[in-house]
């Protein structure tokens, strides 16, 4: 008796648990789905990826849909970047679309547009809850591609099929209908598996709302670009910064050796900017020919950069030699140095717009503004109290400031009558055997006295 009741309350529980079973299995059936959750009481900043393939004919269908903050989102086959077929979806030129490209990693580098995969958009049923498009701050994506799977690496009846997902930077949002548009470095990267044994299907399967067919669980890393936060950093700091002090310390301060030592610095900067620059080309598909104004512009003020320290350290020595000025200083000083300066500063508001950081130019341009004007008064005033000073010491030279009208101006202090002279004796004065009609001594007539407002005659050279 006591064994029936326990066959009875058998059956009743698997009839029970029967139909939960089935719903599970119904909501889920020909779809695997991996979702990245980075707040878990936020399911709105979730990245979802579902799909489907079919093993008869290698069609695949997927979705996807993340915060459209992220620049871009991304699923790629294989366990690493290197030789990856990707799917990546970001924003287009009307903001209430996406864009999607599928391209091909061949390196650690941006991934470059892969035609022959044959990716298209698919049109989810009106009755889909997700249409394409940005909706509120969420990217939606579907799509699909015909005989495709085994072109994308993924091996439809794998049970642990590897992927690789990544997101893009926020605020560096291409805004592109171009497949080929420039893309930023990712911000979070990771590595998930999935049964594709669970993903066989014949249609584009409804986006998942929970995970399934996870074989392997996400390996997420947070990553930063540093090399092009780097690069644009040490030529900011040397052209809005080093040089400009380094022409004040010899305008204003008049101090040629800190000079010198302040532009060598931001020489040693701009070498290091240039080279982290030519790297970083290599990783860019919109660099990689060094076609673009910036990288033209980047390299010909280096060139120039260097002829100028040499002109500068070349006239330097000389003058030290000979205390005479040399043909180089005007060049130095007159054209390569406002030229180079002018083109690296603007050169730097390219490259922001270059690297899809346009907006750090509404820092960058009121930080010039504000360094040139400092810099201009700096000099304007440094100018203007030199010249009252040598106005200054002008007149201490000739006896300070003028008379006054009536005023004997030639006296020492209190004006002393002298002796009257009335032609009846010998002039005052005048020493013993004076002859004044002797005309052999030339200074025998000096004259009138200079006019106080005279500008006094520099002496002839001596030869």
């Amino acid at each position: 008796m006591r064994e029936m009741w326990k066959s009875l309350a058998l059956a009743a529980g698997v009839i029970f648990s029967l139909p939960n079973h089935v719903v599970a299995q119904s909501n889920n059936s020909g779809a695997a789905t991996f979702i990245y959750q980075p707040d878990s009481g936020n399911s709105e900043a979730n990245f979802t990826f579902t799909i489907t393939v079919n093993p008869a004919n290698k069609d695949m269908w997927f979705r996807m849909s993340a915060p459209s903050a992220y620049s871009w989102i991304a699923v790629g086959s294989g366990s690493s970047m290197s030789s990856s077929t990707m799917f990546i979806a970001y924003e287009a030129s009307d903001n209430k679309k996406t864009t999607l490209s599928s391209r091909k990693a061949h390196d650690r580098s941006e991934p470059i547009f892969y035609k022959d995969l044959g990716l298209n958009v698919a049109v989810p049923s009106p009755q889909d809850s997700h249409p394409n498009g940005i909706i509120g701050d969420t990217y939606f994506v579907a799509g699909r591609c015909s005989n495709c799977t085994d072109k994308a690496a993924i091996s439809t009846d794998s049970k642990s099929a590897s992927f690789i997902f990544a997101i893009g930077p926020q605020g560096k949002s291409p805004r592109s209908d171009s497949v080929t548009a420039p893309l930023r470095q990712h911000a979070i990267y990771g590595t998930f598996s999935l049964d594709m044994k669970q993903a066989s299907g014949e249609s584009l399967p409804s986006l998942g709302g929970r995970a399934v067919g996870v074989a392997k669980t996400a390996k997420v890393t947070q990553s930063r670009e540093r090399g092009s936060s780097g690069h644009a950093l040490v030529m900011c700091v040397a052209f809005v910064i080093i040089f400009p002090l380094g022409i004040f310390l010899l305008r204003v301060l008049e101090k040629v050796n800190l000079h010198m030592y302040a532009q060598s610095f931001g020489l040693l900067l701009v070498l290091i900017g240039f080279v982290s620059g030519m790297v970083l080309s290599k990783r860019y598909n919109r660099s990689k020919n060094y076609s673009n104004g910036h990288q033209i512009i980047g390299i010909l003020v280096f060139l120039l950069l260097i002829a100028q320290w040499v002109l500068g350290f070349l006239h330097h020595r000389t003058y030290q030699r000979t205390q005479q000025p040399t043909w180089m200083i005007k060049p130095h000083k007159y054209g390569l140095g406002p030229l180079t300066m002018a083109l690296g500063i603007i050169n730097a508001a390219f490259g922001f717009n270059f690297s899809l950081a346009g907006g750090l130019n509404l820092v960058y341009v009121p930080l010039v503004l504000v360094v040139f004007i400092i810099l201009t008064l700096s000099i304007a005033t440094k100018r203007f109290w030199a010249g009252r000073r040598a106005k200054k010491d002008n007149n201490a030279m000739f006896g300070g400031p003028a008379p006054a009208y009536g005023a004997q101006p030639y006296s020492g202090g209190a004006y002393e009558a002298g002796p009257a002279y009335n032609n009846s004796g010998a002039p005052p004065y005048l020493g013993a055997g004076h002859d004044s009609g002797r005309s052999d001594i030339a200074l025998n007539n000096l004259g009138a006295p200079p006019s106080y407002s005279q500008q006094p005659v520099k002496p002839r050279d001596m030869i």
